[in-house]
């Protein structure tokens, strides 16, 4: 069962880090490179590739403080980074195609939810 703490956890750090992430540094990456939104092409940008750059490093401290690490699996360190670049790079693309943040927002809920679901089933 989750705690309290952690539902709050849970509704906030998504919009926070769609916020930094998508909102600030992809913003300003955006205006240094030319991003990609509305074009043909689904090739990620340097905006999108840097700040999910920067979102995957992010996310070790909580993968860290997460069960399968204090577990001792330590292995699993490179697919949670591998699987939060992916998702970085989603969220960016969505904030470029959208033009908002709003489609990397419901995108990143949709993703804690589905891990939320997958660890309390498994």
């Amino acid at each position: 069962m989750l705690q309290p703490l952690s539902l709050l956890a849970l509704a906030l750090l998504p919009a926070a880090a769609e916020l930094g992430f998508r909102g600030l540094a992809q913003g300003m990456l955006m205006r240094r490179f030319r991003p990609r939104a509305g074009e043909g092409s689904w090739m990620p940008s340097w905006p999108a590739i840097l700040s999910a750059l920067f979102f995957a490093v992010w996310t070790v401290p909580f993968y860290l403080a997460g069960p399968v690490a204090q577990a001792g699996n330590g292995m699993a360190l490179t697919p949670a980074l591998g699987g939060a670049l992916l998702l970085g790079l989603g969220l960016g693309m969505a904030r470029e195609r959208c033009e908002s943040l709003l489609g990397a927002l419901a995108l990143h809920y949709l993703a804690v939810g589905a891990a939320v679901l997958a660890t309390l089933l498994l």
